[in-house]
């Protein structure tokens, strides 16, 4: 089985398994601020797990925008009060070369000051286009982010191996 025919039935078999839980499950529109619609993201610094690093670049600079659309609220506890948004940013890619993702992020409350969430959607860098013969590629990436009271907080993204060893990323994160 291909790569990506494991990829689509994983997805497949999520999106069944999670069909009970979605029936209690409703997008309610963000009721904030306008000022809490929308983030602007600062990409920077990051590190390649196993790699040698002198081949690669650390500083994958860009930026994004992230747009919130709304708040779960579920009868289960997991899904309950889990912030939907749609992102994009565009970036220098490790080999210094243009990619850009879009796509949807999930996040909620892990502590008070700390939410967790995970990005879902598609990546293009040519590394990658290469590796799979996919012009887009599809991409899970969980993520670590602070919550603070002022408008700058910091992300920070694992991004699985695929082709590599595992990568720590960071972002500054500005709501506007």
């Amino acid at each position: 089985m291909s790569f990506l025919n494991k990829i689509l039935f994983t997805i497949l078999g999520m999106m069944t398994l999670s069909t009970q839980q979605l029936l209690g499950t409703e997008l309610v529109r963000y009721n904030a601020l306008k000022s809490e619609y929308f983030q602007l993201h600062f990409n920077g610094k990051s590190d390649h797990l196993g790699e040698n690093g002198s081949e690669l670049n650390e500083f994958n600079y860009g930026i994004g925008l992230t747009y919130n659309i709304g708040e779960l609220i579920s009868d289960t506890q997991f899904l309950n009060k889990v912030v939907v948004s749609i992102e994009a940013d565009i970036y220098k890619d490790s080999l210094s070369e243009l990619g850009y993702v879009f796509g949807a992020s999930f996040q909620r409350r892990l502590f008070e000051k700390l939410d967790w969430g995970v990005n879902v959607g598609l990546i293009h860098e040519r590394n990658l286009q290469d590796k799979s013969g996919l012009y887009l590629f599809p991409y899970l990436v969980p993520y670590l982010q602070t919550n603070f009271d002022h408008p700058v907080n910091v992300r920070i993204l694992y991004i699985p191996p695929v082709h590599n060893h595992g990568i720590f990323t960071a972002q500054l994160i500005v709501k506007f």
